[in-house]
């Protein structure tokens, strides 16, 4: 892996979880022009970071702390035991469940949360029955991204490690989860543990995020289409795992993307000619699939971009004139330092690093 497999510099350097108080410090991701083949980068300023509602995190803990549990009160002489009596958020235990499912509904589909054995199915209802905040319905931004993020837990197995602390607490606090100073999920971060399954479309809730990070695992399934809802995305890698299917459309429409590291996969079709919306650009590691079809002209407007990888693939044709015109040393020339493509006489490539 090329460039960004030590994206983890960036988490130490500016993860500052909700918990500690202070506020998050947003970054560039670009490699040292002074060492353009190491793994070190430099920290510099990117777009302005996006202002947070504060009173997400304060409206979580004012619920978490308000609720109200029937076994720790003392019964009302007058009262009569009924299945319909108050136990959490001063709500009736299935109105509270009700208002929650309406909720999930509106990011999930009714059929899977419905299914106690799909990821959705177990997020809600650990939601409901078993999550030590007892969210109420009051809240409908804090159900919606812990619902989210449990499913994605579900999903991918990162709930089974018992030795963790994953679904606990505040999910600002899970094992590869930093939040903003607001508590909204900022960077998800968990590479290198035993995931499978794949990434449930849930993780378009999260549309906070700025970094995704799940490298190195045992990933099925595709890259779901709902990640063009995360429009604040810098960063995507899903290196070395076992991922098949295309690059969703709609990944082409994050207009703030650095770098796409998804390769050592199974990931199939083709490079779309939209790839010229990504003008921010730095990483564009592909080597590793089963990619097919031509380089697209539009490449070349990319003039942002310092890696480029497409060996070990089945692409065919000519790298385009115009990528080759973004070559660069380092010092002289383009942006462009690192472009490997596949031997001749599947591919042609007069300007790149040639992977036999």
């Amino acid at each position: 892996m090329l460039g960004m497999s030590n994206l983890s510099i960036l988490f130490l350097l500016l993860a500052l979880p909700s918990s500690s108080g202070q506020k998050y410090s947003s970054g560039n991701l670009r490699p040292s022009r002074q060492h353009p083949d190491s793994n070190k980068y430099n920290l510099e300023a990117l777009t302005d970071f996006m202002e947070e509602e504060n009173e997400f995190w304060t409206r979580s803990l004012q619920f978490s702390t308000s609720m109200t549990i029937s076994s720790t009160r003392s019964p009302s002489p007058s009262a009569s035991p009924s299945s319909s009596s108050t136990t959490v958020c001063n709500l009736p235990t299935q109105t509270r469940k009700n208002d929650m499912l309406a909720i999930v509904a509106t990011i999930s589909e009714q059929a899977a949360i419905n299914d106690s054995s799909s990821p959705q199915g177990q997020a809600f209802n650990w939601l409901v029955d078993d999550d030590p905040l007892a969210l109420c319905p009051d809240d409908a931004d804090a159900i919606k991204q812990r619902f989210a993020m449990a499913a994605v837990y579900f999903s991918t197995g990162a709930a089974k490690d018992a030795k963790q602390k994953f679904l606990s607490d505040q999910e600002c606090s899970w094992p590869g989860v930093t939040c903003s100073s607001g508590g909204a999920v900022f960077v998800l971060d968990i590479n290198k543990q035993p995931l499978g399954g794949s990434i449930p479309p849930e993780i378009g809730q999260l549309t906070s995020l700025r970094v995704i990070k799940m490298e190195e695992n045992k990933l099925t399934g595709s890259i779901p289409e709902s990640i063009g809802n995360l429009q604040n995305l810098i960063a995507v890698d899903f290196n070395d795992n076992k991922m098949t299917g295309s690059i969703p459309e709609s990944l082409y429409s994050l207009l703030n993307l650095q770098q796409i590291d998804i390769d050592k996969n199974s990931f199939t079709g083709t490079l779309s000619a939209s790839i010229d919306n990504l003008a921010s650009l730095l990483f564009l590691q592909l080597e590793n699939n089963k990619f097919t079809g031509t380089i697209p002209e539009t490449l070349g407007s990319l003039t942002a971009l310092e890696q480029a990888t497409f060996d070990k693939n089945l692409f065919t044709g000519t790298m385009p004139a115009s990528v080759c015109a973004n070559r660069g040393d380092g010092t002289t020339g383009g942006e462009l330092i690192v472009l490997n493509a596949d031997c001749p006489p599947q591919f042609e490539c007069s300007c790149c690093t040639i992977i036999c």
